[in-house]
C-alpha cells in the first residue's frame, strides 16, 4: 500500500468535496465516485467554518493494481489510518471523508485506492489539527 498526502488544504471546502464526488470528471463514466465514509456538506461546512490559511487535508492510499481488497480490508485500513491520523480524538470528534478511487496507470491498468479530504479541525474544541499537507 502507498499512502500520498497532498499539497492542498487552502481555500473553501467546495475544493476537495466536489472533487471527490464530481461525475463530470474523466474516467468517473466508467467507475463513478462512491462515499465509503463521512458526509460530504459536513466536511464542506467544517472546512468553510475554519478561518485560517490551511483548512483541510487530502490524500490517497492506493494498492498495487494486482491487489485485491476486499471491502473489509477497505474499512480495516480507514479504521487504523484515522486511529493514527486523530490519535487521541474519538470518532465522533474528527471529520474525514472517504471515496473510492481508480488510480489510471495507463490504458489497461488502474490501480485500486481511497481518497480522503479532512477538515484540520478538532470538532470538539475547534482548535487546529496539526497535519501535514506536504510543506
Amino acid at each position: 500500500m502507498m499512502m500520498k498526502v497532498f499539497p492542498h488544504g487552502t481555500g473553501q471546502g467546495d475544493k476537495p468535496t466536489k472533487y471527490l464526488v464530481r461525475m463530470d470528471y474523466p474516467g468517473r463514466d466508467t467507475a463513478p465516485p462512491l462515499v465509503l465514509r463521512g458526509d460530504p456538506a459536513l466536511t464542506r461546512a467544517l472546512i468553510d467554518s475554519i478561518d485560517r490559511r490551511w483548512k483541510f487535508t487530502a490524500g490517497v492510499l492506493s494498492w498495487h493494481p494486482d491487489d485485491k481488497v476486499s471491502e473489509e480490508k477497505e474499512q480495516e485500513v480507514m479504521d487504523a489510518f484515522e486511529e493514527v491520523a486523530f490519535a487521541g480524538l474519538a470518532p465522533d470528534q474528527r471529520n474525514i471523508l472517504w471515496k473510492n478511487t481508480r488510480i489510471i496507470l495507463s490504458s489497461s491498468t488502474a490501480r485500486p485506492g481511497q481518497r480522503k479530504a479532512s477538515s484540520k479541525m478538532a470538532r470538539c474544541s475547534g482548535k487546529c489539527l496539526k497535519c501535514s499537507n506536504g510543506e
